[in-house]
């Protein structure tokens, strides 16, 4: 994708493969316990409001913290929060200037360093989800799970930060490209119903095309065709078809 972008700056620099514990660091969030929690009232993330590079503040569930809980879960932008259960390794970044919330235990907030952008391990784990070499690091059977220390052995590849920035950059143009392709064909595809709607209607009010003078409405043409149908001798045919059937 930046084979020309490197060209032009004169660039040949390997890729490095590196682990997390390597360009950040990750924690779990706040076990949901009522029994136990104590503090003030605070907003939290679940896992459920966690997608693919979004996060929906819509439905916000609070919980208590203390002081130092809050001072130890805090979001501060640029975070990512990763989903351990549910769909393991989901992820989205943190963008809210609000620090008043925390996070539960279902999720990870991994906090990068300098030498990785948080787009650049967002779109890295979502390439490792889909080619499936993430679920080599998931425990359980039935229920799967991304722990804290599969996370931080997972490896993925590490351009320059640059060179990062350019990849995340060319990517997203290519998705706000796809967006618009996409609304363009919703758009005509909405066109295409109405026109055929509009062209039966026009159809069946026989204005699609000049009407002969002498052909018979197409009230009489039905009712001649429905007189047909249930007339004595069409009857006993459809009888006579019917027996034959049955002794086949």
């Amino acid at each position: 994708m930046t084979e020309d972008w490197r060209s032009k700056y004169h660039l040949n620099e390997k890729w490095e493969r590196v682990r997390l514990n390597q360009v950040g660091e990750s924690r779990l969030g706040k076990m949901l316990d009522k029994n136990k929690n104590v503090g003030e009232e605070t907003p939290y993330i679940r896992n459920i409001n966690v997608r693919w590079f979004a996060i929906d503040l819509n439905d916000i569930l609070s919980i208590r913290v203390t002081q130092d809980e809050k001072k130890k879960l805090a979001l501060i932008p640029g975070d990512v929060l990763i989903c351990e259960g549910g769909e393991p390794g989901r992820c989205s970044i943190w963008k809210e200037s609000n620090s008043n919330f925390v996070y539960q235990k279902a999720l990870h907030r991994v906090r990068l360093g300098d030498k990785c952008i948080p787009e650049w391990f967002c779109y890295a784990l979502k390439h490792a989800a889909d080619s499936e070499q993430l679920a080599a690091f998931f425990t359980g059977t039935t229920i799967k799970h991304l722990t804290g220390v599969a996370l931080t052995n997972w490896e993925f590849l590490l351009p320059s930060v640059d060179e990062q920035t350019e990849i995340v950059r060319r990517v997203e143009s290519l998705f706000a490209y796809a967006d618009r392709m996409e609304a363009r064909y919703n758009n005509a595809r909405a066109q295409v119903e109405k026109l055929t709607s509009a062209l039966l209607a026009k159809a069946f009010r026989g204005e699609l095309v000049p009407q002969d003078p002498k052909d018979e409405p197409a009230s009489e043409l039905l009712a001649r065709i429905h007189a047909q149908r249930n007339s004595p001798k069409e009857i006993t045919n459809k009888r006579i078809r019917s027996r034959k059937r049955g002794e086949q």
